[in-house]
């Protein structure tokens, strides 16, 4: 759908799971071999996407399926996360990461799972970032989708964290003035 029926962009990727290479090169896995269908939504004006990776079980039997995106964020970027500010060594002991957002002079940019959601990182290694969602039971026959926004600003993470937290149902920081009398 280019958006021209209903209004909104979808462009739709369909496979099947066949691993992740570089995770498997470190750490070999077993795929699962289930249906994948990744989904990028933008309606009119918005200046984010919603973000579906839906997994669809056709065997007889049921599967282990580990869930997650890999995002790379640019060396010119600045990066900031949810409860680490700019230290990225901190995302791994982290027990959950609401986003992370990252912005240069011209373009800034975050990720985040819906309200109540939280990812895990996996791995964060210089501008790499594995995002685990976790690993679930799929029946058989079974579909499961695992939402998520990615928001676009002008170049400051203020904007899109703004964007992202707003998208959650969460309230947005509001700066503070204060004027001290001496």
């Amino acid at each position: 759908d280019d958006g021209a029926i209903s209004g909104r962009a979808v462009v739709r990727l369909t496979g099947s799971d066949g691993g992740l290479t570089l995770l498997d090169s470190i750490l070999p896995t077993r795929s699962p071999q289930v249906e994948a269908t990744l989904e990028y939504e933008l309606g009119p004006d918005d200046r984010h996407l919603e973000v579906r990776l839906i997994i669809h079980n056709p065997h007889d039997g049921p599967r282990s399926v580990a869930l997650g995106f890999v995002l790379q964020m640019g060396k010119r970027l600045r990066r900031f996360f949810d409860g680490c500010g700019e230290n990225q060594a901190c995302l791994m002991a982290q027990r959950g990461t609401r986003f992370l957002a990252a912005g240069s002079d011209k373009v800034s940019y975050g990720l985040a799972p819906p309200a109540g959601e939280a990812f895990s990182v996996a791995l964060a290694e210089k501008e790499l970032l594995l995002l685990s969602a976790g690993t679930f039971r799929l029946e058989p026959g079974a579909t499961m989708t695992m939402p998520a926004f990615m928001a676009v600003g002008h170049g400051t993470v203020d904007e899109v964290t703004e964007t992202l937290l707003t998208l959650r149902g969460e309230m947005p920081r509001v700066p503070l003035t204060l004027h001290l009398d001496p």
